[in-house]
């Protein structure tokens, strides 16, 4: 029988008692019973389940992940480590968005993430993981604190907290700038050839241009003045 036959109730577990008169009369027993067409079916709950979990962009240092979910969890909860690590002794991430960009990472080397939703207290749905390898470290670009790709200049790099986007006569199509832990704190459409950016501390930044013929990335760090 459906769920919808009989009222039902959601556990955390399940215990399915057979109870047989057969102890009752000495001819009976060591009798046999068989159960046919035993059906166990799962309801959904408020949390669903997390499909499509996939890899956004990447580099040798970070990977975005990005998942769908059938149901409206709460937050989200990410594990993950190097591949072969078991939940519990990983990182562990929490989200109320269903994407996250996971930085600090190493290059050329192959991690494991788990993703799975929370509703209240103790309602999770079921972990979900996906492996990936990050990209291998390449060589610097030649120059001190510039970095080109055709037409495309960042500088000075390490900075005084003030960096300039220089596209010249490139197509760019969208500038963004994320802090080390992966916060978005600019976004803007290219609105000329040379943009200059305030970053707001000391520490490392991921300046990132989108382009028709690709992204390109480049960490840069702020000094101070």
């Amino acid at each position: 029988y459906l769920p919808g036959d009989y009222p039902y109730a959601p556990a955390d577990s399940m215990v399915v008692m057979i109870i047989s008169s057969a102890a009752e009369k000495e001819f009976y027993h060591g009798s046999r019973l068989y159960v046919d067409s035993l059906r166990l079916v799962q309801v959904p709950g408020p949390c669903g389940r997390i499909t499509n979990l996939r890899v956004g962009y990447n580099d040798k240092e970070r990977v975005e992940l990005r998942w769908n979910n059938t149901g409206t969890p709460d937050r989200w909860e990410i594990q993950y480590g190097e591949s072969g690590f078991h939940i519990g002794w990983g990182t562990t991430l929490y989200v109320s968005d269903s994407s996250k960009l996971i930085v600090d990472l190493l290059p050329a080397t192959i991690y494991d993430f788990y993703v799975r939703g929370l509703c209240g207290s103790s309602a999770a749905t079921p972990w979900v993981s996906i492996s990936h390898t990050t990209e291998s470290e390449s060589e610097p670009p030649a120059g001190i604190g510039v970095m080109a790709d055709g037409e495309v200049l960042i500088y000075p790099n390490p900075s005084n907290g003030r960096i300039v986007v220089d596209c010249g006569d490139a197509a760019v199509v969208r500038v963004r700038i994320y802090t080390a832990d992966g916060r978005m704190i600019y976004e803007r459409a290219s609105a000329g050839k040379m943009t200059e950016f305030d970053l707001p501390g000391t520490g490392y930044y991921m300046v990132e241009i989108l382009t028709p013929q690709g992204i390109l990335r480049k960490r840069v760090a702020n000094m101070g003045k």
